[in-house]
């Protein structure tokens, strides 16, 4: 297990960690990660966990731990804001802990500090559909919570659609796309780089409005050239 303090920024990305473990350790068994400043921002996007194990009694984070509760911080309402964190596109594969086998978070209030868009997961892989996986820790009620729960709507600045997909709150994935271009619109975020890529000719399914979205083709040019006809049409 690795671990650190996050100072300003930090962004991990496209790292892949295998068999990683932590047996004296009762927190992170790939990597344990500390945001030690409200100010702290960090991204971990494209990597991959692997049979990641935190194998102590009551082990929490067994691919990663973030930590964002500072023992040297009296908390009250009125001095936390949102966590400064973003979870991206990030596989996990038979990862082990007693709470929260994928992830662990600890903050002062999960209600205050953490929501929906702070992950762009892929919620259909096997991991996250089990119990368990993304779990964290409300220092203000002393409580696990299972934040799955939470994550009732995909977020994402790259948004998938295909004809053989499915409209539904959570598509909007390379492996789950949405049907329709105006359901792919409400899951396409706030963000400098709006992308809705289509593998086929798509429906419009409504009334919608395109914006500043940059529409491009994964497979063939001619399914760009069907979309933007759809478009003009209505």
């Amino acid at each position: 297990m690795d671990s650190f303090s996050v100072g300003v920024e930090c962004a991990m990305e496209g790292c892949v960690l295998t068999k990683c473990m932590s047996e004296m350790s009762e927190e992170g068994g790939g990597v344990k990660m500390c945001l030690k400043s409200r100010e702290s921002d960090l991204k971990v996007s494209g990597c991959s966990f692997v049979m990641c194990m935190c194998l102590t009694e009551n082990g929490r984070g067994g691919g990663m731990m973030i930590d964002a509760l500072d023992p040297n911080v009296e908390y009250t309402d009125t001095k936390i804001s949102p966590l400064r964190l973003r979870l991206e596109n990030i596989l996990f594969v038979m990862n082990e802990a007693f709470v929260g086998k994928d992830v662990f978070i600890n903050c002062y209030s999960i209600a205050s500090q953490v929501n929906e868009t702070l992950f762009v997961l892929d919620l259909n892989q096997d991991a996250l559909k089990s119990n368990n996986s993304i779990c964290g820790r409300d220092d203000a009620d002393n409580v696990d919570v299972d934040l799955i729960a939470l994550i009732t709507f995909y977020y994402s600045a790259q948004v998938f659609l295909s004809a053989s997909g499915s409209d539904s709150r959570r598509c909007g994935a390379q492996n789950n796309p949405c049907q329709s271009v105006c359901c792919g619109l409400k899951h396409v975020e706030n963000s400098l780089l709006k992308v809705l890529w289509i593998d086929e000719e798509c429906l419009i399914g409504g009334e919608c409005e395109i914006g500043d979205l940059r529409i491009t083709s994964i497979a063939r040019e001619a399914a760009t050239i069907h979309f933007n006809a759809r478009i003009e049409e209505t």
